[in-house]
C-alpha cells in the first residue's frame, strides 16, 4: 500500500493503517509524524502515553501526573482507529493548562491528554529525561498552544 503524505496529510483518521503501525513519515516542513493505533478515544490536541494492554503501537491521552508523553496527536481518533502523533517539530494546537511559560520543559497532568509545565525536580526528572523534550512556543490560548517536540 503506498501512502502519499504530501497529498493524504496526517489529519485523517483511517479504519486500517496506511503505512505500517509505528512507521515515522517525515512532512515537507520537517515534522515527523507516527503511525499509531488508539488504544482509546483520542481528542484533537492530546499528549499521548503508550498504551501496552493494547499493544505495541497502540497510544491513549496521558491521564496521570508525572507519565511520559511520547507525542502529541493533533486528530481526533476513536477507539482502535488509525492516525498519526507528531513525535519531532513543532505544531500548534496541543493540549495544555492555562498558565504555561514560553520555553519551559512540558509534562502531563492529571488532566487526559494535558501538559503543563513543570519544575524538574528529583520526583519527575527521571519522567522527563525518558520522553521527547516537549518545550512549550507559545503561551495557552482557548485550552491550546504551540509546541516544539524533540
Amino acid at each position: 500500500m503506498s501512502y502519499d503524505v504530501t497529498a493524504e496529510g496526517v489529519a485523517v483518521q483511517y479504519d486500517a493503517a496506511p503505512i505500517p503501525l509505528g512507521a515515522v513519515i517525515t512532512l515537507p516542513n520537517g515534522n515527523r509524524y507516527q503511525c499509531i493505533k488508539a488504544g482509546a478515544a483520542i481528542a484533537a490536541g492530546d499528549a499521548m502515553l503508550q498504551d501496552f494492554t493494547e499493544g505495541v503501537f497502540n497510544f491513549a491521552p496521558t491521564a496521570a501526573a508525572d507519565t511520559v508523553a511520547l507525542g502529541i496527536c493533533f486528530t481526533a481518533l476513536a477507539d482502535n482507529k488509525v492516525g498519526f502523533m507528531l513525535v519531532w517539530g513543532t505544531q500548534a494546537g496541543a493540549k495544555c493548562a492555562a498558565t504555561i511559560v514560553v520555553g519551559k520543559p512540558l509534562m502531563p497532568t492529571g488532566t487526559a491528554g494535558t501538559l503543563d509545565d513543570i519544575t524538574i525536580d528529583a520526583e519527575n526528572a527521571g519522567q522527563l529525561a525518558a520522553g521527547p523534550g516537549i518545550v512549550a512556543v507559545t503561551t495557552t490560548s482557548g485550552g491550546l498552544a504551540t509546541v516544539r517536540l524533540s
